[in-house]
């Protein structure tokens, strides 16, 4: 409802899909990204679709990896979290859509698909479903060729902390690092030196 400033002595820049475009306004080079916009679904069984059971679910959790993915995570409580990639990638680009409207379409094609794999989905209907962005530091997508060394997509090394005059830019690209990216960004504010990690290239 108008313009607002607050001084401060640093500014952590912390959004996910909108971080390169506050970057650039901050005159940080923006960094090369694709934005997927993934669907994610949740199925309960049967009649019992709008209210939740105790009783836990007989299908067993399914990574598919290769190539276009999907995912099969039961949950305690009976309900199913599914993803499917060839239906459940609803975009992708170099910028993201302003809208993340859920689709019950692709909710419904994301089961249907996952059906005619795992038969013993068929007793179960789509409770839930709801968009987000994937956000990956290279322009490529997860069936194309990624082989090449200077694919960047699946590697989780590069990440870190950019900064210009006080303004600090997280690049996880990963909520799990998200922890340690914020770390080492406190490390840099400090200068205390951040924890080092086992194993990490």
């Amino acid at each position: 409802d108008g313009v607002r400033t607050h001084t401060a002595d640093a500014v952590m820049n912390c959004a996910w899909q909108g971080r390169a475009a506050l970057d650039e306004l901050a005159g940080i080079e923006p960094e090369r990204l694709i934005y997927r916009l993934k669907h994610q679904v949740i199925v309960r069984a049967g009649s019992t679709a709008d209210s939740p059971t105790d009783s836990p679910t007989d299908i067993q959790p399914l990574t598919l990896v290769q190539g276009p993915y999907g995912d099969v995570v039961p949950w305690q409580g009976g309900e199913i979290y599914l993803s499917w990639y060839p239906v459940g990638r609803s975009f992708i680009g170099s910028a993201p859509e302003a809208s993340q409207d859920p689709d019950p379409a692709v909710a419904e094609a994301t089961l249907e698909n996952l059906q005619e794999m795992i038969p013993a989905l068929d007793r179960y209907e789509v409770a839930d479903h709801a968009p987000a962005y994937i956000v990956a530091p290279d322009p490529a997508d997860v069936g194309d060729d990624i082989s090449s060394s200077d694919s960047p997509l699946h590697d989780r090394s590069r990440m870190g902390v950019v900064s210009n005059d006080g303004w600090y830019s997280l690049r996880s690209h990963k909520l799990t690092t998200a922890p340690l990216v914020s770390e080492r960004c406190a490390a840099a504010l400090t200068g205390k030196e951040a924890l080092p990690v086992e194993g990490a290239a």
